[in-house]
C-alpha cells in the first residue's frame, strides 16, 4: 500500500498532514514542546480549545502549533491559542501537499511520513499517505533492509544524492506490528507501526492524534514544515 510516484516526493507530508485549512471559526492548538512546570500540565500532543487559557509560571514555556503557524507562550503569565505573536508563514490552500508540495530536493530533513531509518520508536501512518525511509545523509549509495513481523525481509537502495526511497509494497504495513529496520553501517532500529484513527485533513486534528499515538518525532517535523523560520516568543494577556 505504500509507493511514491517520482522522488520528487520524497518529503512528501501526503494529504492529510497539510491539507487546505476549513476556514472555522474556533481554531485549537496542539502542545509540540513544554519545558519547566508546564512540561507536566501541558505534556507534547496536548489539545487546547481556542479559547481555553494557559497559565504559566516563571521559567515555564510552551510552544503550540495552530493551523497557522507555532506560537511560543514564555511564562509568567496568562495565555490563549487566540492571542500571541504567530511565528513565520500561514497555512493556505497552497499548502496542501495531496499534490505533492514539498521542502525542494535538497531539503535535509525528513517529511512528516518519512520512517526514519536509524530512529527507533512507533511511526504512525495515515491512510493514503505515501511513507518512505529517510536517512540523514545523502553523499553515498546506501541500503536499508526492512524486515517486518512475519521474518519477510526487503532490501532497498537509496541513491546518492537522495534522502529518503519509498517504503517497499513487499512488507506491508500491519497496525501495531513492529519492524526491523537496519540502515548500512548501522545499528539496526526497531518501528512499530500505528494506524491513526482519523479521517480529518485538519492539521490540528492530525497533530493531536500524532501526539495520542506519541508519535513525537512526527508530530514535531509537522510543526517545522508549517513553520520553518522559528517560533516567536508571545507576551502574557
Amino acid at each position: 500500500m505504500f509507493s511514491r510516484t517520482s522522488r520528487t516526493l520524497k518529503y512528501a507530508l501526503a494529504g492529510a498532514a497539510l491539507a487546505a485549512m476549513s476556514g472555522t471559526a474556533m481554531a485549537d492548538v496542539v502542545v509540540t514542546a513544554s519545558h519547566g512546570a508546564a512540561a507536566r500540565d501541558y505534556p507534547r500532543g496536548t489539545r487546547l480549545r481556542d479559547n481555553q487559557s494557559v497559565t504559566l509560571g516563571s521559567g515555564s514555556v510552551v510552544t503550540v502549533l495552530t493551523d497557522s503557524g507555532t506560537r511560543r507562550w514564555r511564562g509568567p503569565g496568562r495565555f490563549s491559542a487566540s492571542q500571541g505573536r504567530q511565528a513565520g508563514g500561514s497555512l493556505n490552500a497552497s499548502s496542501n501537499v495531496r499534490a505533492g508540495i514539498t521542502r525542494g530536493a535538497d531539503s535535509p530533513f525528513p517529511g512528516v511520513w518519512d520512517v526514519v531509518a536509524n530512529e527507533d520508536g512507533p511511526f504512525c501512518y495515515a491512510t493514503g499517505a505515501a511513507v518512505g525511509i529517510w536517512r540523514p545523509t545523502n553523499q553515498t549509495d546506501q541500503m536499508v533492509t526492512i524486515t517486518g513481523p512475519n521474518g519477510q525481509s526487503e532490501t532497498v537502495t537509496i541513491g546518492t544524492d537522495f534522502y529518503s526511497v519509498a517504503w517497499p509494497v513487499t512488507v506491508a504495513a500491519v497496525d501495531g506490528a513492529e519492524y526491523r529496520v537496519q540502515l548500512q553501517g548501522e545499528e539496526p532500529v526497531t518501528v512499530r507501526f500505528v494506524e491513526l484513527e482519523t479521517a480529518s485533513e485538519n492539521t490540528i486534528d492530525v497533530a493531536t492524534a500524532l501526539g495520542s499515538q506519541e508519535c513525537f518525532s512526527q508530530l514535531q517535523t509537522l510543526a517545522d514544515m508549517i513553520d520553518e523560520s522559528g517560533d516567536a516568543d508571545a507576551s502574557s494577556d
